[in-house]
């Protein structure tokens, strides 16, 4: 991935509009001093960090099953990374780098931020796949069992449900460039052609949980 040079303010607008999309589309800007702000990276290579707040998501679930709260939490992570980069990617044409992502967790909800924004002339599924998700399911399936289907399920169901709140009624450009990434690599036969998981992301086991509204049990 190539970073375009003096790109700040062209990221600083673009992750500005995205996040008029909603709260999942936003990240904090800038360093903070605030505490609680950790790298992203924590989460996959520090198995102490990522069981902590997987127990926190069990916690207010009131889950007693581990694999559980550790779904919906990698949906949740899925949903905003994807979010953001697709929100930036309409805005700009160019996608955010997010090696330097940050995250904190206030009372079961995840923020996320950047040091230092700016765009890079790359591709959706190498920063949000390939330096998140991938380190992220293989530490989510260290801690317990998992299953992949399970969790790119979820990054598929994710990325389409970002792409249809940037597009409105009707599919537009974010559901183009998701239709590419949906395409191939690991999210590739995770949704139907009429947008079906063939997964579940096992919410329906939450106490007083359900289906999601595209989850295979509800077809």
């Amino acid at each position: 991935m190539r970073v375009e040079p003096a790109g700040t303010q062209d990221a600083i607008r673009a992750l500005r509009a995205a996040a008029a999309a909603g709260p999942y589309f936003a990240v904090a800007v800038g360093p903070d001093p605030a505490p609680g702000w950790r790298p992203a990276g924590d989460l996959y290579a520090d198995p102490a960090v990522l069981a902590a707040v997987v127990e926190r998501v069990r916690r207010r679930l009131a889950t007693p099953e581990r694999r559980v709260a550790a779904s919906i939490f990698f949906q949740g992570w899925a949903a905003r990374l994807w979010s953001v980069a697709l929100g930036v990617l309409l805005h700009s044409g160019r996608v955010p780098v997010l090696t330097t992502l940050r995250w904190r967790d206030e009372g079961g909800t995840v923020y996320l931020g950047v040091d230092t924004p700016e765009l890079a002339a790359g591709d959706l599924a190498g920063v949000v796949i390939g330096q998140h998700l991938e380190p992220l399911a293989a530490a989510v399936r260290r801690g317990g069992p998992v299953a992949d289907r399970v969790l790119w399920g979820n990054a598929a169901s994710a990325l389409r449900g970002a792409a249809r709140v940037l597009d409105g009624a009707a599919p537009g450009p974010a559901s183009a460039a998701a239709d590419r990434v949906l395409a191939a690599g690991p999210l590739r036969g995770e949704l139907d052609a009429d947008g079906w998981r063939r997964s579940c992301c096992l919410y329906y086991r939450v106490p007083r949980g359900g289906v999601c509204g595209d989850c295979v049990l509800a077809r």
